[in-house]
């Protein structure tokens, strides 16, 4: 039974890595099916991202929505009535988790740690201009939520030149860092021990 709990969990990730190698590079639309995938792997982001307590935090997608409202009008945003965690743009979405803080008695008093995630469309390329617009609502997040460490992913096809980790607030509190799906894919692989290659690599010697 603890055989097929396992195996049950590695199937489910190195399906969700085929059905990403499949999608990534394309130029077209697919966010509304990559999101659900990046969902259910928060693990390739680090272990830390494995815990059950990174939960989707609605209200903080709700102010970044507003902070798009206020800048680009409201015809910009999608909305969806099924998900009124994502915020919904022509070319990416963006998604808040949070993990809860705790006292010395182990009530819940506040957030401790926010994780943001945003996926450009099929084909982007992330530069200077996508590293500000990250910046600018993770700033708003951190207005919202206090002494709360705030992390920021921004995937996209490509990283340019410009793109590059950014560090700040006190205490280095914001931390955006940029990657390409095939570095997330690389990664996803690698913390699954490289068992893909290794299975097409035995069926292929059994042929």
């Amino acid at each position: 039974r603890d055989a097929e709990i396992v195996l049950d969990e590695l199937y489910r990730r190195l399906k969700l890595i085929d059905t990403l190698e499949e999608l990534v590079d394309q130029d077209v639309d697919e966010l509304h099916i990559i999101h659900p995938l990046i969902e259910q792997g928060l693990w390739i982001f680090g272990p830390e991202y494995e815990s059950i307590n990174y939960t989707s935090n609605k209200s903080l997608s709700t102010v970044i929505r507003k902070l798009f409202r206020k800048s680009l009008g409201n015809d910009s945003i999608k909305e969806d009535r099924r998900r009124p965690d994502l915020v919904v743009l022509p070319d990416r979405w963006i998604r808040v988790f949070s993990q809860d803080s705790f006292d010395e008695n182990a009530e819940v008093d506040g957030i401790d740690k926010v994780l943001i995630i945003e996926l450009k469309r099929g084909g982007s390329v992330l530069g200077k201009r996508e590293m500000r617009q990250v910046e600018d609502y993770a700033e708003v997040v951190a207005n919202s939520v206090s002494n709360a460490k705030i992390m920021c992913f921004v995937l996209g096809s490509k990283c340019g030149n410009d793109a590059q980790k950014r560090k700040l607030g006190e205490d280095d509190r914001i931390i955006i860092e940029p990657r390409t799906y095939q570095i997330v894919i690389r990664q996803a692989k690698a913390r699954t021990f490289h068992l893909k290659q290794k299975i097409e690599e035995s069926r292929a010697s059994n042929r």
